[in-house]
């Protein structure tokens, strides 16, 4: 092979050149020891394929798909989920309900004999609802899992319906960050509704909601934008896209809270289903199995184990170039994912009630996703296997948004566990007799 001497900068190279002409002056080693200048230029041929329609366009990107790739061991992981999340469901709901019936048989016997002395869960029924320690910081947590739950169902249903599709680049983020925003009045709501139940309504508890999870995903883009910016990648964000969004999260993201907000202080407070006992009793000490490190290290690899496969494919297509679709596996492995972290998270409070310890407020929130400190364990394996990210600056960039979306993950699950883990205290205590 040979390179063609090209006298400017490719304005020679078209149509009607031909290399292998006895006029063509080739370049050579002397020139190049010469320090001549040296034009590069290329040429493509685009070939028109008609048994390719418009809508059949990025059929050849998504078939590069490591998810699309691995269908077959897609559906086998999604049915082996299924079963075990469904037996657990059902040695689950067998147990609680076995137990519960023989609790209330106990608890509501005429006999006074069999009723004389309260013990297991009956026993805290004055503490069950006493209002925990940081209420105004729980209650903006949880408003704020409401609000990320409801965007990312959202988008899934949106997803299942193929309008975010790969082939428009940004829609989905675009759907993200407006889905987000449009639902801060869903946090609002929820927060002012938690705060108007442990009696602690302020509004700097619903501006927490609506500044405290935004700001730190406002500062971690702002951050990695700075980064970017610094190594002159191309993918630098604009500060005029970073105004609007500030404005998007300022202007738009914290009134609405402030209005669903303003919509709960205005209803009627939930109200315990028991009465709350002047003085706290005290928590016995606990077994080991039973130790608040225990059930906030160990409960949470459930969850994360159903959906561990899903994030592979999600963290490939990150992380690895590939391209993500499989919507439709996505919605059945979060399905099964949420069911496994409220299976999880009831089976562990009841037994902490049993056994006595009311401290049950956080431990909902903690226990289906350890606050995404699992997550971000797998994030550094991930890292460490599979990724070829070198240099500080991307190795930053990864953390920063795994840490980010740990934190969501944490936040999400904990969310899901708190509400389950209320509405199961709310119905075993309303249906015991009490003098």
């Amino acid at each position: 092979g040979a390179s063609v001497k090209h006298n400017n900068d490719g304005g020679d190279c078209d149509a009607s050149l031909n290399p292998f002409a006895q006029q063509i002056q080739y370049l050579t080693t002397g020139d190049v020891r010469a320090g001549r200048k040296i034009w590069w230029s290329y040429g493509a041929t685009w070939i028109e394929e008609p048994s390719i329609t418009w809508a059949m366009r990025w059929d050849e990107y998504l078939s590069t798909s490591v998810a699309d790739s691995n269908a077959k061991v897609h559906w086998e992981y999604i049915i082996v989920s299924l079963i075990i999340t469904i037996c657990m469901t059902f040695v689950a709901s067998i147990n609680l309900l076995r137990a519960l019936h023989r609790d209330y048989n106990r608890y509501n016997s005429p006999d006074p004999d069999e009723n004389q002395e309260e013990i297991g869960w009956k026993l805290v029924h004055a503490d069950v609802f006493r209002p925990p320690v940081h209420a105004k910081t729980l209650s903006a947590i949880v408003g704020t899992g409401v609000q990320i739950t409801l965007m990312v169902i959202t988008i899934i249903f949106f997803a299942l319906l193929g309008l975010l599709s790969p082939a428009a680049r940004g829609m989905l983020l675009t759907a993200v960050i407006l889905m987000y925003v449009l639902l801060s009045i869903t946090s609002g709501y929820v927060c002012g509704k938690l705060l108007m139940m442990f009696e602690q309504k302020e509004w700097r508890a619903v501006f927490l909601c609506g500044t405290l999870f935004p700001g730190a995903i406002f500062g971690m883009y702002l951050f990695i934008d700075i980064l970017n910016y610094h190594a002159g990648a191309s993918d630098s964000v604009p500060f005029t896209k970073l105004l609007l969004l500030f404005f998007l999260w300022v202007g738009i993201s914290i009134p609405l809270t402030v209005i669903g907000a303003s919509f709960a202080f205005r209803q009627p407070a939930i109200e315990p289903s028991v009465k709350i006992g002047r003085l706290a009793r005290e928590v016995p000490e606990q077994r080991v199995q039973h130790s608040v490190p225990f059930i906030w290290l160990l409960p949470p690899l459930a969850p994360l184990g159903c959906a561990m496969l899903e994030l592979k494919f999600i963290y490939a297509s990150v992380w690895q170039g590939m391209v993500y679709y499989v919507f439709g596996f996505l919605a059945i492995v979060f399905v099964v994912w949420c069911i496994t972290a409220i299976l999880t998270t009831l089976v562990v409070v009841y037994y902490m009630l049993c056994y006595e310890n009311y401290h049950w407020w956080w431990s909902s929130l903690i226990i289906p996703g350890g606050m995404g400190l699992h997550l971000m364990a797998y994030s550094v394996y991930y890292y460490s296997t599979q990724t070829d990210i070198n240099g500080f600056t991307g190795t930053l960039i990864y953390f920063t948004v795994m840490w980010t979306v740990s934190l969501m993950y944490g936040i999400v699950s904990g969310t899901l566990g708190f509400i389950s883990s209320l509405a199961f205290a709310r119905t075993i205590y309303s249906n015991i007799k009490l003098d």
